[in-house]
């Protein structure tokens, strides 16, 4: 029993040691901060979850939807940060873990002005930061 919760902890250290070198380019952002960098156009969030999650929770005011499952996600999101290459992207999902992944594969694209923001829309919904009713139509 001893050796399994040894391995267990062992895997998680390592785990949480890869997702933290993963995205070493990528600053990470407070909800307050991205919710008043996106109200004053500094930044372009982008909500990375599902629309499933849009139409359960609404998106954080401001936020662009674009799904991190799209075939097409990293191409947009080059495309956003090409029309605009002075305004850092920010990607919100749920809790930080699909904008760690995300953040990590816009860096292996290329793209470095990027932050994520690190307590996601759970976070932004405690913080009781205002969303927007996502429009299924």
């Amino acid at each position: 029993m001893f050796k399994r919760i040894i391995t267990f902890l062992v895997s998680a250290l390592t785990l949480s040691s890869v997702s933290v070198i993963a995205t070493a380019e990528t600053k990470l952002l407070s909800v307050e901060e991205a919710h008043s960098q996106a109200a004053e156009g500094k930044i372009t969030l982008v909500d990375i979850r599902t629309p499933n999650e849009w139409q359960s929770t609404g998106t954080p005011e401001h936020a662009v939807m674009l799904q991190y499952q799209r075939e097409d996600f990293i191409e947009e999101i080059l495309n956003k940060s090409k029309a605009n290459p002075d305004k850092p992207i920010a990607l919100i999902c749920r809790s930080g873990g699909r904008s760690t992944r995300a953040a990590k594969a816009l860096e292996d694209a290329g793209l470095n002005n990027l932050y994520n923001v690190k307590e996601g829309a759970q976070g932004w919904q405690a913080k009781e930061l205002p969303m927007s009713t996502y429009a299924t139509d």
